[in-house]
């Protein structure tokens, strides 16, 4: 039997109290794939922002160069850093100068751009913050940008009602600055009721979009349990394609099991009773080259 060593991953994200979201989704579903997740708390929030109203928040825009100033001065090896939400531009300039060293050495760069959605910034999401996420994903190997995210990144003018080619036009972009792979989620669904997304690998020029039925609401927090799930996948040394359908498979289970109970949709998926299914690589969503 092949064994694939588990992963040391840097996972720099903030904290969220209440609502399923950032780092208390990354890690749990991280580990439960087998590797060590090592947190980076960007800032800590008493609720999510997606519906929970205005919450407290506390920078540690401060503390983040500490952290990895001390981590450096052990000589740590990591073989992925993992980033999500950063507070302000400042903060990115750090974790660029840590990602440009690690770089170096051969380390696995994953950036997920959280930012915007739905056509709209996030609250607090300065112009200079857009700058240096965009340097960010120069240095990645992969990013998971949603479609406003997308369209920010490359420049592009949002629309909900992109073609293929439109896509795809912006997923080379986005390539071409520097990223070898893209996974663009919420993305027009060929599909009624189906949820769609799409990657693109510069390595082999291969567009590839997965459909999966649309089961509920708007759950806040699975866009960090897509780029994850999809990362720690791919350390574990499966194939894009395959990684991108077991996140696809593992939100769609969590969301099922979620709809069971009246939960309020901004409380994010119920993941923690499906933690086992992340041990399972079964690939059964609907996909096709493009």
């Amino acid at each position: 039997m092949n064994i694939v060593k588990p992963k040391r991953i840097i996972a720099i994200n903030d904290i969220v109290s209440f609502g399923r979201a950032s780092l208390a989704n990354i890690i749990p579903v991280m580990s439960a794939m087998g590797h060590q997740v090592c947190p980076v708390p960007t800032a800590v929030l008493s609720a999510h922002t997606g519906g929970l109203g205005k919450p407290a928040v506390v920078s540690l825009t401060d503390e983040l160069p500490q952290t990895l100033s001390h981590w450096k001065k052990l000589n740590l090896n990591f073989d992925c850093v993992f980033s999500g939400y950063l507070a302000d531009a400042k903060q990115g300039i750090f974790v660029r100068e840590f990602m440009e060293e690690y770089k170096k050495q051969g380390t696995f760069i994953a950036v997920d751009p959280a930012m915007a959605d739905h056509g709209k910034l996030y609250s607090g999401i300065s112009p200079e913050t857009i700058d240096v996420m965009k340097s960010l994903t120069f240095i990645a190997d992969i990013i998971f940008p949603n479609l406003t995210e997308a369209c920010q990144l490359s420049n592009t003018d949002y629309s909900e009602n992109k073609t293929d080619d439109e896509l795809k036009n912006i997923l080379e972009k986005l390539c071409l600055y520097g990223s070898k792979m893209t996974v663009m989620t919420g993305i027009p669904s060929k599909l009624k009721n189906y949820v769609s997304v799409m990657s693109y690998s510069r390595e082999n020029n291969k567009f590839i979009r997965y459909e999966t039925p649309m089961l509920g609401g708007s759950y806040p927090g699975t866009g960090d349990i897509f780029a994850a799930v999809c990362t720690a996948s791919l350390l574990l040394g499966k194939s894009l394609s395959e990684s991108v359908c077991h996140s696809m498979n593992f939100i769609s289970e969590c969301i099922k099991y979620t709809l069971n109970f009246d939960e309020p949709s901004n409380y994010g998926v119920m993941f923690e009773p499906n933690i086992k299914l992340l041990y399972d690589f079964t690939n059964n969503i609907k996909c096709e080259e493009i």
